[in-house]
């Protein structure tokens, strides 16, 4: 009798009543409610910092560009409204890339061989020259890609590797292109191209490289015909080229313009597009590379009148607070 009662009194007190269970359900609710949220932002801060790790290779390997070639890379050559150039190799044999302002393919291309791309960069051992400009076009380079945004992606239709981010064309007080070491007249440069005295207004306070905005409705399917959609060697266009100074239209103000602004999702949009604006798809700001190296986050709340300022070479402005440096 004593061991039959120990054993029902240790069943009965094991047991949980229905309330029991709704309070640790709703614990356990309340728990993942808070979790959900951390999880996010870790996975977001990781994100951010192999963003800026990728812009830091990237301004590492147009300085190293620089003190080989003599000059950050060019823009590229483009032969609008047709399809982009490829890549410019030396005839006849294959794996031999042209350098300097004879190069057809854009500064994401050119700096391959200095982000350990050296491979992609001659055609992947592609036999003849049109192998290799294929193999090119289409291999996607991690490095060009910010995973708060997506993992490394090829155009859908074409093939052709994609790119986050795009380089700085500078410009006058006026907004007008700076433009030096032509490829093309097609093609003026712009800040791509130029030589580090040039910078008159000091490599820390000049950008070189950033975030581009899009439309996330259409990633991988096509913008419009010159945003993420001629990939990452692709020569002065949307793809890889921004402007800090963009005035919406009716373009009535000369020294206004548009800041940066964050990624948008509108599958209705008639342009498809990220209106050739520097932007990204993190919540604070975008990422930037300055001619000096640094990087630096550049809030969305920027003044227009810095944003521009960010972008001109000689323009003699003194920047904005609202620059973070």
């Amino acid at each position: 009798m004593f061991l039959c009662s120990r054993s029902v009194r240790r069943d009965r007190f094991q047991a949980f009543t229905l309330i029991e269970l709704l309070v640790v359900i709703a614990i356990i609710a309340v728990l993942i409610g808070l979790l959900v949220p951390a999880v996010q932002k870790v996975r977001e801060a990781a994100a951010q910092t192999q963003c800026r790790n990728n812009l830091h290779q990237c301004a590492v390997a147009w300085q190293s560009h620089h003190d080989q070639i003599g000059a950050f890379p060019t823009g590229g050559a483009n032969n609008a409204p047709m399809p982009p150039l490829p890549p410019s190799y030396v005839p006849p044999g294959p794996g031999q890339p042209v350098t300097g302002q004879f190069q057809a393919g854009g500064w994401a291309f050119q700096i391959l061989p200095y982000i350990e791309q050296d491979a992609v960069w001659k055609g992947g051992g592609a036999p003849t020259i049109a192998a290799c400009q294929v193999a090119a076009m289409t291999t996607p380079i991690k490095y060009y890609f910010c995973p708060s945004r997506r993992a490394p992606q090829v155009h859908l239709k074409s093939g052709f590797s994609l790119i986050d981010y795009a380089a700085s064309c500078a410009t006058d007080p006026s907004g007008s292109p700076i433009t030096s070491v032509p490829v093309s007249a097609l093609c003026p440069p712009g800040l791509v191209g130029i030589h580090l005295p040039e910078i008159k207004d000091g490599a820390s306070n000049t950008l070189m490289i950033s975030e581009k905005r899009v439309n996330i409705a259409f990633l991988g399917t096509g913008q419009n015909n010159t945003d993420d959609v001629n990939g990452y060697t692709a020569g002065w266009c949307a793809d890889t080229i921004r402007f800090t100074h963009i005035v919406p239209p009716p373009a009535t103000n000369p020294t206004g313009g548009l800041p940066p602004q964050a990624d948008y999702n509108d599958s209705s949009s008639t342009t498809k597009d990220g209106g050739g604006l520097f932007g990204s798809a993190h919540a604070n700001g975008i990422l930037a590379a300055m001619c000096d190296g640094s990087i630096h986050t550049i809030t969305y709340s920027i003044s227009p009148a810095t944003f521009k300022a960010l972008g001109t070479i000689k323009g003699g402005e003194i920047l904005g607070p609202d620059f973070n440096q």
